[in-house]
């Protein structure tokens, strides 16, 4: 393991902290694209943050800068945001769209907010609308709805990379009353980020409807549905003292590469703050894909079980991370692997 890059990256990451004011990072409760609205300003604000990784697999080792986030946003009236965020890594092959055609430079956010301002809370009272229009994160997945910057372990699920819409362009309407219903509507083009054109016509259409029912308990349930592309899962997270324990569970029927799929998949994560700078972690991950042709079916299932630990600086700019995944799989056996990983967020 080349520890010696991950060092010399760290104090890189720690430079670029230093020019400007550190953003703390807090894990959400209910993730979602909505972003509670700042005083009115026009002048902008930058933000983001830079993830290096080495994984090893065997006898080879891999070194990466899998994210390098840049944000910015700006509140020209007090009921409206504009949000900017690209991504300068090299690494984000098949994270941002289903194609696997994502490069070295990407635009991940770009959209319009309108919410209730602050100041309007007389008039609305427990309800609080917003309606995004651009390119946002759809509101499907628990997991891809979280930031990469705050997760607790360092790759998401494969099935929330394979199977959960992620970022598009279209509108977005969300609902919250008090802390106990998120509802949230989207409707899309379904070709994923940056593609402006519709080639098959369609719009894909998904629903989330979130319950708080206690200050540290979410439960959600969700479907999505593009022609004969259909998509549904459910999702809990719950969040209390130093304790977080989150499941999510998606299944999607769809044509595909000229046959029809038929997958599904989830994980269950558990993890506990035993000081306010570590943190252990347990995931079970588990993905089943059948693929069916005139003639043939195949099917293909993995379980991953990552066996990690978080050290975290007190305003949790800093987050190191330290896993070991161990792989089952059907047909083949792959190879474990140990993912080393620093994230600073700025």
């Amino acid at each position: 393991m080349t520890f010696a890059r991950v060092q010399c990256a760290s104090v890189a990451a720690a430079s670029l902290l230093a020019l400007a004011p550190a953003a703390a990072a807090q894990y959400p409760l209910v993730p979602t694209p909505v972003s509670p609205l700042g005083p009115k300003s026009t002048s902008v604000t930058l933000g983001g943050y830079v993830s290096v990784r080495d994984t090893k697999h065997g006898d080879s080792t891999s070194f990466s800068v899998n994210r390098a986030r840049l944000t910015a946003t700006m509140t020209p009236l007090a009921f409206m945001s504009v949000r900017l965020q690209a991504d300068f890594s090299s690494a984000q092959t098949g994270k941002q769209s289903t194609d696997g055609s994502v490069h070295g430079f990407e635009l991940t956010d770009a959209y319009v907010e309108l919410a209730q301002p602050a100041a309007d809370s007389l008039r609305w009272g427990d309800w609080h609308p917003a309606l995004l229009v651009g390119q946002f994160k759809q509101p499907f997945s628990l997991e891809y709805l979280t930031s990469f910057a705050v997760l607790r372990t360092a790759n998401r699920a494969a099935a929330i990379d394979q199977l959960t819409p992620k970022r598009d362009i279209g509108v977005l309407g969300q609902v919250r009353w008090s802390r106990y219903v998120t509802a949230d509507a989207s409707v899309t083009n379904g070709e994923g980020p940056n593609a402006l054109s519709n080639p098959d016509g369609r719009e894909l259409l998904i629903g989330r409807l979130t319950v708080t029912p206690l200050p540290w308990l979410a439960v959600a349930a969700k479907l999505g549905n593009e022609g004969t592309d259909h998509i549904r899962g459910y999702d809990a997270r719950v969040a209390w003292r130093g304790l977080l324990v989150e499941g999510e569970s998606v299944h999607r029927s769809r044509p595909l590469d000229g046959d029809h799929q038929d997958a599904g998949g989830g994980y269950v994560l558990g993890a506990y703050r035993i000081l306010p700078w570590l943190q252990p972690v347990f995931k079970r991950e588990w993905f089943s894909d059948t693929r069916q042709a005139p003639g043939t079916n195949t099917n293909t299932w993995e379980g991953w079980s990552t066996f990690g630990v978080n050290f975290v600086s007190p305003r949790e700019n800093l987050r190191f991370l330290a896993d070991w995944v161990v792989k089952s799989q059907r047909p083949t056996q792959p190879q474990n692997e140990v993912d080393v990983q620093l994230i600073a967020a700025f």
